[in-house]
């Protein structure tokens, strides 16, 4: 029995202690079980202002119903992501920082042990329903945005910093591409808050940019920030809307279009050139045009898969290349034409072709050993084969007379021999007459070739003064004579 009283003693002993140390430590933490609630000046900060009050989150947090809540909103880009000129699309890496008093939240820093800030979550404070108007997919920014949180200082103000990808739509003017500067918006609205309740105003007149990271193909020239109140795009049209616009200038960098684009063509339109330096004799003067006019097309159709399908505006770049491509063509025809003239040689050159070519394109292009040659049409005719032909024979009359005298003189000794006098006579008549056929046609030859060769050399003056006068104004003077956009003609 005293056994059991003693093992009864010691458990009630040892349980009094442990519960006794248990206590301690409980207290050491600062729990107090009785009472179950929080005691850390944050833990009860938190819960005075959103667990015991009846906070509700969906109001807008205002005493006054016909003042509005003012947001205080700036923009900040950490870089651009991409430019989809295809889509006309642009996004931003960056984040918002969206400021506004909410008087329900507000505490004395004394209460609490000097705490003068908490950080909540987004979903348990009231927000307003920012939408990306222009967004390029969802326009809805509550869904991503309510994972930030929200710092609330003891003043009632909340600073909320939402960030991520910011891709919008954004019409791109590629008149000038690649010398194209561009102007994109970021337009944020509340969705469902007209001005009688949300009014937005801009922190500052920019867009910060103090850890912006450089792209590599654009420039951001310059930004501006404002807010106006106008009707909303979606919305009735009954109410006013206050709506923050972020613009952002941005010029494209021209080097790698330059170098990968522009470049190349000058030098393919340099080939087109060397189409009439290459002489005839060397048979590959078609073949290298039409090599030049594939090029080109290439060219052409690597530009269009990065341009977008519209029928307003013509790129800079795609009149160049179409211009320098119409050019190539036009130089295979006069190539053809020219190989066509220069082995052309069954007939005289035409008197008006001579006047023009030799007349004028040989003085044009400074040939005058072939400007020479554009009255020399009487003496063509004195050795055209008929009138040859009627002079040799004029001599065969002078040697037959001769003959004649001679055959008169020893008709006796030649009765036997006459008929061969008239056979050398006949035999000498043809071949004078194929000599005088072959130097005429040997003649004609070469006179088509020095047609050739002017035609040559006056095509390569005016396509060296096409390629030369195109890429000068369409590449250099328009893309420095365009009128530059200015931000501030977009605020008007």
């Amino acid at each position: 029995m005293e056994e059991r009283y003693g093992a009864c003693l010691f458990l009630s002993f040892n349980c009094i202690f442990f519960l006794s140390m248990f206590s301690r430590i409980c207290d050491g933490k600062g729990i107090d079980i009785g009472n179950n609630y929080t005691s850390t000046p944050e833990e009860r900060l938190y819960a005075d202002l959103l667990d015991k009050r009846p906070y509700k989150k969906v109001v807008i947090p205002r005493y006054d119903a016909s003042q509005p809540v003012t947001i205080d909103m700036s923009f900040t880009i950490l870089q651009i992501k991409s430019m989809d000129e295809h889509q006309q699309e642009m996004s931003f890496h960056g984040w918002l920082d969206v400021i506004w008093r909410d008087p329900r939240l507000t505490w004395n820093p004394v209460d609490y042990e000097n705490v003068d800030q908490i950080i909540v979550p987004a979903s348990n404070v009231w927000t307003p329903d920012l939408t990306l108007e222009n967004s390029a997919h969802d326009s809805k920014l509550s869904d991503w945005l309510s994972n930030f949180y929200i710092r609330v200082r003891n003043d009632g103000k909340l600073i909320w910093q939402p960030g991520g990808e910011f891709a919008i739509q954004c019409d791109i003017d590629i008149a000038y591409f690649p010398f194209d500067e561009q102007l994109c918006e970021i337009i944020i609205m509340a969705w469902s808050s007209s001005t009688h309740n949300i009014i937005i105003t801009p922190i500052q007149e920019t867009i910060l940019m103090r850890k912006y990271r450089e792209h590599g193909e654009w420039h951001i020239d310059d930004t501006f920030a404002e807010s106006k109140v106008e009707h909303s795009l979606v919305q009735d049209e009954t109410n006013m809307y206050s709506i923050m616009r972020f613009k952002v200038h941005m010029i494209r960098k021209p080097l790698y279009f330059g170098l990968n684009v522009i470049l190349p063509c000058i030098l393919l339109s340099l080939l087109t050139v060397g189409v009439f330096c290459l002489p005839p004799e060397a048979g590959e003067k078609v073949g290298l045009g039409l090599t030049v006019l594939l090029s080109f097309s290439v060219f052409l159709l690597i530009v269009d898969d990065s341009m977008p399908r519209t029928s307003e505006v013509v790129p800079l770049i795609s009149i160049y290349l179409t211009s320098i491509m119409a050019m190539t063509a036009a130089s295979v025809f006069l190539t053809i034409w020219v190989l066509a003239m220069h082995h052309h040689a069954a007939k005289p050159v035409p008197q008006w072709v001579r006047k023009i070519v030799f007349g004028i394109m040989a003085k044009m292009v400074n040939l005058k050993h072939a400007h020479s040659l554009a009255n020399r049409h009487s003496d063509l005719a004195k050795v055209h084969p008929r009138n040859n032909f009627l002079q040799k024979k004029d001599s065969v009359a002078t040697i037959e007379s001769i003959v004649v005298e001679k055959r008169e003189s020893q008709r006796k000794e030649d009765e036997n021999n006459g008929g061969e006098i008239q056979k050398i006579v006949t035999l000498l008549e043809e071949i004078l007459k194929k000599q005088q056929e072959d130097e005429a046609e040997s003649s004609y030859q070469k006179e088509w070739i020095e047609v050739a060769r002017v035609v040559d050399r006056f095509c390569f003056v005016i396509s060296t003064t096409v390629v030369v006068t195109l890429s000068v104004v369409l590449l250099l003077i328009i893309p420095l004579a365009r009128p530059m956009k200015s931000l501030g003609e977009h605020l008007q």
